[in-house]
């Protein structure tokens, strides 16, 4: 039996709940690949009757082929039916828009995002930061561009502040993704981006990028931050992500290129 074929079967079959969960091999492969799971579960366990979404291709998801009732249980048992509140999301759990800083929402990148930045009391000089087009090699696309500048003075607690107001914030599991180039002549430029959502300090997530370095000259950060938010109003609430960005070496210009920037929503805790 085709993989591609489990949606169309799943679709077919009403949602199992069961009292307790069979630890069988369809259930470990789901467990396995939780994250991918979820989007492929929901489709369905939250859905009457079962929809599954076709843009789905669960490979991982084979040992269930066999049969569809043991993967509607599974699915049951990894990803809880949703109830109560339910989050304002986009294509894949995502909730900001306009997350890769093209020019698809609205017409301008200024139309999602709000850009700030802040000059250190101390610093003569405050970083600059602004929308670019990259179109050499095969990064062709738009990014957010920051430069810190060489100033001399230490310390230098200027930052560059990314945010963005999103509708509806729920208790549950997220994901923060980011994709994220630094490029310095200082393998102690020591810079740092911090991403959460504010006023809840478990989401928030500092990244250092001297861990990232390379050859003294530059680093590709590529990294997620999982967590769990609770106790959020049972109706969700309106919330900020916000991204700050720091490069305090002082002595040498250090450029940061932020390139994705994600917001996804996993399901109720």
């Amino acid at each position: 039996m085709l993989l591609t074929s489990i949606p169309l079967l799943l679709s077919l079959i009403p949602t199992v709940s069961s009292a307790s969960c069979n630890a069988d091999i369809c259930l470990r492969a789901l467990k396995a690949n939780t994250y991918y799971a979820t989007d492929f579960c929901r489709s369905y366990t939250s859905a009457t009757p079962p929809t599954p979404s076709p843009t789905i291709a669960p490979l991982f998801a084979s040992p269930c082929a066999s049969s569809p009732q043991r993967a509607s249980s599974a699915c049951t048992c990894v990803v809880p039916k949703q109830t109560g509140c339910v989050p304002t999301i986009r294509q894949d759990g995502e909730l900001l828009k306009n997350t890769d800083f093209s020019l698809n929402d609205g017409g301008s990148q200024a139309s999602s995002w709000e850009l700030s930045v802040t000059k250190a009391a101390n610093q003569p000089t405050a970083p600059e930061a602004h929308y670019d087009w990259r179109p050499y090699s095969n990064d062709k696309d738009w990014h957010l561009n920051l430069t810190f500048p060489a100033t001399g003075v230490t310390p230098d607690t200027s930052l560059v502040t990314l945010k963005q107001d999103f509708q509806t914030l729920c208790s549950g599991s997220y994901r923060i993704y980011l994709s994220s180039v630094f490029y310095s002549n200082d393998s102690k430029s020591n810079c740092t981006i911090t991403t959460g959502i504010e006023g809840y300090p478990a989401s928030f997530y500092t990244y250092n990028f001297y861990s990232f370095s390379l050859d003294n000259q530059g680093g590709k950060l590529d990294h997620w931050n999982d967590f769990t938010l609770e106790g959020v109003p049972s109706a969700g609430t309106a919330a900020t992500f916000s991204l700050k960005a720091n490069c305090p070496s002082g002595s040498v210009v250090t450029l940061v290129e932020i390139d994705d920037v994600q917001l996804t929503y996993r399901f109720t805790s």
